[in-house]
């Protein structure tokens, strides 16, 4: 009998652990970004002004099977992945064979061209067409949902990748400038990049853009999210 009831509570802890260890089911609503109303103060003759953020596609979940989304141009054209300001990118992910998530290219995979996508081990990368890339150590290739943050600091030109709140991956490389004529589009980067699969198969959710840097703090979803001037492109 005694046994049994030193064996009941190392059982419950057990169980405990495992589930706080595992994976989150979906997006928290928490962490899913709002419209929001922000003030700029660095405008015309340093008087303030109000933006709105810029909502490209509103919706929840977006299912990818060898499909991809091109953003209009219109909409697309404060979205920047250059060297010419910091910026950051956040998604959740579920997949089991990855693919693209986010790239600025053409149809042709050349110089400067951009793509945040899951390699098929399993790994986040970052690449810049024949400058360079930044890639995770996790992998999210386990049909589960992930969130991911690349934060992009122009004065280090330091590139870091996060995974579910925690730091992954980080280098410093000049990103170079978007190509003109390159388009911002979900799910799918060229025929030619990623080798081996370049359409997303899974699930994408809250893919969204903002103007600054975000910090650990805010990209666990413990911070003012709404301190931030941001454009959204949450797909379903």
């Amino acid at each position: 009998m005694v046994r049994g009831r030193l064996l009941l509570p190392i059982a419950v802890a057990a169980m405990a652990a495992a589930v706080a260890a595992a994976p989150p089911e979906g997006p928290p609503r928490r962490l899913r970004p709002q419209r929001v109303r922000v003030t700029n103060t660095m405008g015309h003759g340093g008087q303030s002004s109000t933006l709105e953020s810029r909502v490209l596609l509103q919706s929840s979940t977006k299912t990818f099977r060898d499909g991809s989304f091109i953003v209009p141009d219109t909409l697309s054209a404060g979205v920047q992945l250059g060297n010419t300001a910091s910026y950051s990118l956040t998604a959740w992910i579920k997949t089991r064979l990855g693919g693209t998530i986010v790239a600025k290219t053409s149809k042709r995979w050349v110089a400067n061209c951009k793509s945040l996508y899951i390699h098929r081990s399993g790994t986040v990368e970052f690449a810049v067409a024949y400058v360079g890339s930044v890639t995770s150590h996790r992998r999210v290739n386990d049909n589960r949902w992930h969130h991911i943050a690349l934060t992009y600091n122009h004065p280090s030109q330091e590139l870091v990748l996060h995974i579910d709140g925690h730091l992954s991956s980080h280098k410093v490389f000049d990103p170079e400038q978007d190509p003109d004529w390159a388009v911002l589009q979900l799910g799918f980067t060229t025929t030619q990049y990623p080798y081996g699969r370049s359409h997303f198969q899974g699930q994408i959710s809250d893919l969204t853009y903002w103007k600054h840097v975000l910090t650990t703090k805010e990209i666990r979803g413990a911070g003012n999210f709404a301190a931030a001037t941001r454009v959204m492109l949450r797909h379903a």
